[in-house]
């Protein structure tokens, strides 16, 4: 290799890390912005997260388009931002696997189903409405923007599209590291395996889609369906979704099915599912 290629490697690899940097500064700063207005609204707790999703989507979207093009000179059709509805497959896609995963715990993993007594007919109501629009569609979007919309594809243009897919890929996966006590290694593991293997799929999505809204479709319906608040499976070690409408908690205790302190979104039925889906659009690109 020559100095030429050295430095322009090196330079491509500071330019990276920089715009990662400011995008994950820009997702939190979005969050920040959106809690405060809400918080300063205050009407009720379903108008405060109809606002605090909406503007957490504008003012993400917002601040990263405008970076991607002043700075990057890249166009929102470049990373992925189109004006285009995802196919109808995409939908049935983001509804069958977290369907499937859970109906495969309901079926196959002890535990026993209950309904949260705290609630009241208004708190149900503000539980679905929060776990669609926050943790769904708001999460959804963003996150998608984000990771597979602006970090995939600097990657792409500072190197190619295989390490495009993998970089933004264990990002994700090492950005949800939280709440890690000590001892709990395995839980850590599990989790960045899990969410670089989600990651991966997601990008796939994205690439064959040709935009981030199909990525976004799913990884919002993904969201709604396992930690949307209306059912929760969950284990001793990933604690009581207060949240959640109706719970089944495990009986079991084995991290490889409860997820460990991250739920089962990092355990192994669901790393099956993403590897299979990832699987399905290789080998779809592979037979085109």
């Amino acid at each position: 290799m020559n100095v030429k290629s050295a430095k322009s490697k090196v330079i491509s690899l500071v330019h990276v890390i920089i715009s990662i940097a400011i995008m994950v500064v820009a997702m939190i700063s979005a969050r920040i912005i959106s809690n405060l207005i809400s918080e300063a609204l205050s009407l009720n707790v379903i108008v405060d997260d109809l606002i605090y999703s909406m503007i957490y989507i504008f003012s993400a979207l917002i601040i990263g388009l405008t970076y991607a093009k002043y700075i990057l000179h890249l166009s929102a059709e470049d990373i992925g931002v189109k004006k285009c509805f995802p196919r109808m497959k995409w939908i049935v896609v983001g509804i069958l696997l977290p369907v499937i995963v859970s109906v495969f715990y309901l079926i196959f993993a002890e535990g026993v189903m209950s309904k949260n007594s705290i609630y009241s007919i208004e708190g149900e109501i503000a539980a679905i409405i929060s776990g669609v629009w926050v943790t769904g569609i708001s999460a959804g979007i963003v996150e998608e923007f984000i990771f597979r919309g602006l970090i995939m594809h600097i990657s792409e243009n500072a190197w190619n599209r295989k390490v495009a897919i993998i970089v933004p890929s264990l990002i994700f996966g090492a950005a949800h590291l939280n709440n890690i006590s000590e001892g709990r290694i395995a839980d850590a593991i599990l989790l960045v395996v899990a969410g670089s293997m989600v990651g991966v799929m997601f990008s796939l999505i994205a690439y064959q889609s040709g935009s981030i809204w199909a990525s976004a479709i799913v990884h919002a319906l993904w969201n709604i369906v396992i930690i949307g608040g209306i059912l929760q499976i969950t284990s001793t070690d990933a604690g009581m979704n207060v949240n959640s409408i109706y719970y089944y908690k495990l009986d079991g205790s084995n991290i490889l099915l409860t997820g460990g302190i991250y739920g089962i979104e990092v355990a192994v039925p669901a790393i099956i599912g993403y590897l299979l889906m990832s699987a399905a659009i290789l080998l779809q690109e592979k037979v085109k």
